[in-house]
């Protein structure tokens, strides 16, 4: 065990971002002071920080990025970060462990038959003698994390409401006591009292949480990022643009921004978001610059890239017809 005392604090700050990498999925990521505080109250506290804000503000990637700056300051390989997606099937259970009983069983009833060779035999027995034996026991995010003890592990759970109702309050327990019982062989596992995993929590506000659930949560809402913060995530991920002397970038957050205004009929519709917006300008840094202005103004006439950002034909239609209404002598039925 590392007694090597360290400060966990998040600071966001630019000295511990990554360089973008696509291929690992590490990108660069941009706080504001108030997110960072409300992380820093939830590590304080010990209390699960939920996340909420529309697709593509970034709150799935904030857990990595707080563990990619403790691993930063404190100079190690890897920092202990383990991520739970939830679906819709989800069980609290399987965050914490899955136990192969009939695996066990099936064991046992090979110990006693005749037919197999010694080394085969004694592998069997040796499976079947030790309840904890990893073919058995399989851990999930929380189960893994509990068992760290060097540093306080950093634990995602992500998109807790496509869960079943139930779901946030079978986890109220394990979350409070950071502990739980492997009931099959009645082994407790247990978080040291200094090493609580920091609980990152995100939602798309697809269902309502529990009351019980979001009393014990610190709860903060990722606002979409303004202008000036998308120009500062898009260089950050693609690299800040050499010789862009027309804003390439400036111009294309301004048609993003136009688009995700301009571009759902339906209130609930689907916007684009930051992923999308650097797609957008991934594929427009592949043009020259005359290229890409063409391409920015004119993009309701090129559906391909349209197609980027809006992701059906009605959205894309009734984007086409604003931009045509706009248009001068256009015919508007006044």
């Amino acid at each position: 065990m590392n007694n090597q005392p360290f400060d966990h604090k998040y600071t966001g700050s630019e000295e511990y971002q990554p360089q973008p990498d696509r291929t690992k999925k590490e990108y660069p990521y941009y706080p504001d002071d108030n997110l960072i505080q409300a992380v820093n109250l939830s590590i304080a506290l010990e209390r699960p920080l939920l996340l909420q804000g529309e697709p593509g503000c970034g709150k799935t990637l904030l857990a990595k990025a707080i563990a990619y700056e403790f691993k930063q300051r404190l100079n190690i390989e890897e920092y202990p970060y383990f991520s739970w997606s939830i679906k819709s099937t989800t069980r609290a259970k399987e965050g914490l462990y899955t136990y192969d009983t009939l695996g066990r069983l099936r064991d046992a009833q090979l110990v006693g038959r005749t037919g197999l060779n010694e080394t085969e035999l004694n592998k069997i027995s040796e499976r079947v003698n030790d309840p904890e034996h990893k073919a058995y026991i399989k851990y999930g995010a929380l189960g893994k994390a509990f068992q760290k003890t060097e540093y306080r592990p950093i634990v995602l759970i992500d998109e807790i409401d496509k869960a079943d109702i139930d779901f946030p309050n079978d986890l109220l327990e394990v979350l409070e006591e950071s502990q739980f019982d492997i009931t099959e062989i009645g082994k407790p596992i247990e978080a040291e009292a200094n090493q609580k995993p920091i609980i990152i929590i995100t939602s798309n506000d697809e269902k309502e949480l529990p009351d019980a659930f979001l009393r014990r949560c610190i709860y903060y809402y990722i606002e979409f990022p303004k202008p000036e913060k998308l120009i500062e995530i898009v260089n950050g991920h693609l690299g800040k643009p050499l010789n862009d002397k027309d804003g390439i970038v400036e111009k294309a957050v301004e048609k993003f921004i136009e688009v995700r205004d301009q571009g759902t009929r339906r209130k609930d519709g689907k916007k684009p978001s930051t992923s999308e917006l650097l797609d957008f300008i991934l594929w427009l840094k592949r043009s020259s610059q005359k290229e890409a202005l063409a391409l920015i103004k004119n993009l309701e006439k090129h559906p391909h890239l349209l197609g980027v950002l809006l992701k059906s034909k009605e959205d894309q239609e009734y984007y086409t017809q604003q931009v045509v209404k706009k248009q001068p002598g256009v015919n508007r039925g006044e």
